[in-house]
């Protein structure tokens, strides 16, 4: 694998491997080793050039400890993170296709479950609460100004994450919001998010009671995958009547 790593050329690959929650999927021996080649290579994709926040995020935060607070460096290359105008790089959907089709040709059972699985380890869900938890250990490090300051680029992270097609990407994205609102002393900009969060919740039950899992025709069931792939909270929302499906 190692070999291979320098010809990967999706960053959304190396995000899935780099997530900090995952450091257990290598052996010990080549733990360190494993990681600083996923990280060098995920550099050289995630340049200055790069729209998204993901990478970059990845790049910056890969390996470092929650209760670490922010230098003054990281504080100001996370701002310059804050302002691009995208998540990521590589959709959802596109991620959830190509899963798919290596499922398939594995003849694995379920590959549509299985790619949507997959597709979710991508979205950086791990690197956006490495980010939260290192936030709340530089407040007390901070003034109110500065505090202030990250408050805003948590904001603006979280918004961009919260725009993003899946259902993981919303939650995680509105919990940076609210805590980059808190610390920003605007609360009232949180109402719109969590009005949002609450129509989405409410697309969630109702896709739960629909007992998708246990529909008889395997061509719906694929359908239904794929639809949800497209755009996870439009699905959920059309479930309670809001949208139609994606």
């Amino acid at each position: 694998m190692l070999q291979r790593i320098p010809a990967l050329d999706d960053p959304a690959r190396l995000v899935a491997l780099l997530d900090p929650r995952r450091a257990s999927l290598f052996p010990d021996v080549l733990r360190s080793e494993a990681r600083a080649v996923l990280l060098q290579r995920l550099r050289g994709l995630s340049s200055d050039s790069s729209r998204a926040m993901l990478p970059r995020l990845t790049v910056l935060l890969s390996d470092t400890r929650g209760d670490a607070p922010f230098n003054a460096q990281e504080l100001k290359t996370l701002e310059a993170i804050s302002t691009l105008p995208g998540w990521r790089e590589t959709s959802f959907s596109q991620t959830f296709l190509q899963a798919r089709e290596l499922l398939r040709q594995l003849g694995l059972p379920n590959a549509d479950t299985g790619a949507f699985g997959v597709a979710e380890q991508t979205v950086g869900s791990g690197v956006a609460l490495l980010l939260r938890t290192r936030a709340d250990a530089s407040w007390s490090h901070l003034s109110e100004e500065e505090q202030r300051w990250l408050g805003r680029m948590l904001w603006h992270i979280g918004q961009r994450m919260a725009e993003a097609s899946s259902l993981l990407e919303h939650s995680v994205g509105t919990l940076l919001m609210e805590l980059g609102a808190e610390h920003m002393g605007q609360m009232c900009d949180l109402d719109q998010a969590r009005r949002r969060d609450d129509m989405v919740r409410e697309g969630l039950r109702a896709s739960l009671a629909a007992n998708i899992e246990r529909w008889p025709l395997p061509s719906l069931l694929e359908d239904l995958e794929s639809s949800r792939a497209r755009h996870e909270l439009t699905w959920l929302r059309a479930f309670s009547g809001h949208a139609e499906m994606p």
